[in-house]
């Protein structure tokens, strides 16, 4: 008889627990609908039946919360309560209590998004909230750390850090900017912010990695601190280029006797750094030329009436005297219709020196004898054609054998 009523009570008990199951995954589903509703009454009656879903608790804070800020914060409380580990709900609640004016609430909720989760984000939040209350120690700490993370856009950590200090190599200390992957981003930041006097070190930086993915940014770096008329530090970057076979030219060092990039025309002008640029004009072509080797410059009478049409950054020893000499010939282009090579200063573009016109069915030579002024430490190699006055504009070829520069003492007028 016992065991017969044992029996019974655990058959009861075991349909107690089934009804109760069924009950439960009915309340489930229940909530689970309301919620994906995607309304406010669906958010409020999916808490009232699962209020212990922190999910939803979450959820219904973010709606309530331009319209009832106390009671979306308790949601978000409790639904920290539950679920402890959701770092973006701790973030949310930190900012929540920073807009009520409550900094240490605000910074206890932030530091423990970061401790349930390292990822970049939570540190992130913590560097924007100390950089807004100006607590810089602590700001340099979770910037660093934010960084450390390798993010896709490390912009914005750069901008606070430009904001804090107005100081490059401090910047650099205190962010410890070392892994190529990040002096890329920086100098690209610092490329696009124009903070010149940051870019030499940066690209230099970056440089010694010797990536070759990293090649375009550093050629374009010192493209860019030559337009900036900084040539010392565009030199430097070039020269690491070159040194690092980043680049097909060699070294250029005015002190060595080789400030010409280029000086047969192997290559055809890249038109960028301290190689030769030639500037596409209406009615002006420029091709490599097979035989004889160099480089062909073809005018077609269409071309304006003053163009720079060739030109290369050079640097000098200042104080330097120097001679300039060019192969060349010509083809269908007149004595004295000018077309000349000239030496300007960089900075103050006063013209050092100038060839006579070139006009030579031969092979011939250019030449011109100049020297640097004590203020003088890079120069402009250039080809102008300026049509002489009584000529009609030059209809024929150049074609350029050989450039150099020699420091050398001479007594040739140019």
């Amino acid at each position: 008889m016992l065991r017969y009523m044992l029996m019974i009570v655990t058959r009861i008990a075991c349909v107690v627990v089934l009804f109760a199951a069924i009950l439960w995954s009915f309340r489930i589903a229940l909530a689970d609908h309301a919620f994906n509703r995607h309304t406010l009454g669906g958010w409020r009656q999916a808490v009232r039946l699962m209020p212990n879903q922190a999910l939803y608790s979450a959820e219904l804070a973010n709606q309530l919360h331009d319209t009832d800020p106390e009671q979306a914060k308790k949601l978000l409380e409790h639904s920290l309560q539950v679920n402890p580990y959701v770092s973006a709900q701790w973030i949310q609640l930190g900012l929540w209590y920073e807009t009520e004016s409550d900094p240490e609430k605000a910074e206890k909720a932030l530091l423990r998004a970061a401790s349930v989760d390292a990822t970049f984000m939570p540190s992130w939040s913590l560097a924007n909230y100390y950089f807004r209350h100006g607590n810089e120690q602590q700001f340099w700490i979770w910037a660093r750390k934010t960084l450390q993370m390798v993010p896709k856009d490390a912009s914005p950590i750069f901008r606070l850090s430009w904001l804090t200090l107005n100081d490059a190599p401090l910047i650099r200390n205190r962010l410890d900017i070392h892994s190529p992957e990040i002096q890329v981003q920086y100098l690209s930041y610092i490329l696009a912010e124009g903070h010149i006097d940051a870019v030499g070190d940066a690209s230099l930086d970056l440089a010694g990695w010797n990536r070759k993915e990293d090649t375009n940014t550093l050629v374009g770096a010192c493209n860019w601190l030559l337009d900036q008329n900084r040539p010392d530090a565009a030199l430097a970057v070039w020269n690491a280029l070159a040194k690092n076979h980043q680049i097909m030219f060699p070294a250029v060092s005015p002190t060595a006797g080789l400030s010409v990039t280029n000086t047969d025309f192997n290559t055809y002008p890249t038109s960028l750094g301290f190689d030769w640029h030639f500037f596409k004009l209406p009615g002006v072509a420029a091709f490599l030329n097979g035989a004889p080797p160099g480089l062909r410059i073809e005018f077609s009478g269409e071309q304006p009436e003053t163009a720079l049409v060739l030109t290369q950054t050079i640097p000098l020893v200042p104080g330097a005297e120097y001679r300039f000499t060019a192969e060349y010939s010509t083809s269908d282009i007149a004595p004295e219709t000018g077309l000349i090579w000239q030496v300007e200063d960089f900075l103050s573009q006063t013209q050092l020196a100038a060839t006579k016109s070139l006009s030579s069915d031969t092979k011939s030579t250019a030449s011109m004898c100049f020297t640097a002024s004590p203020d003088t430490h890079f120069a402009h190699l250039s080809l102008y054609y300026r049509r002489s006055l009584g000529t009609s504009r030059i209809r024929g070829q150049l074609l350029l054998r050989r450039v150099v520069i020699t420091p050398q003492k001479c007594t040739e007028k140019s």
